[in-house]
């Protein structure tokens, strides 16, 4: 019978589980802040923000994809004189 050390096996509190998992709930609990705040803390004394998923990424890839529709997606959302 084989013996697998503890340390190897996925069970939760193995180190190789610990590796995966850590980063992973910091990378949603880091998404889910930066959803929230858009949503709930927008501050109306400030320009209008684009909506975006992804921090620090944002809106790069739908923009990169089709500028002029990003653009008219953005002015018929917040007015013409926003951009």
């Amino acid at each position: 019978m084989e013996h697998t050390p503890p340390a190897l096996s996925l069970l939760p509190g193995s180190i190789i589980a610990q590796v995966f998992l850590v980063p992973t709930i910091f990378i949603v609990l880091y998404i889910v802040r930066h959803v929230v705040k858009q949503l709930m803390f927008a501050d109306k004394n400030e320009p209008p923000v684009v909506f975006s998923w992804l921090p620090f990424v944002g809106s790069t890839i739908e923009y990169g994809v089709d500028p002029y529709k990003f653009y008219d997606k953005c002015q018929k959302k917040v007015g013409l004189w926003a951009f």
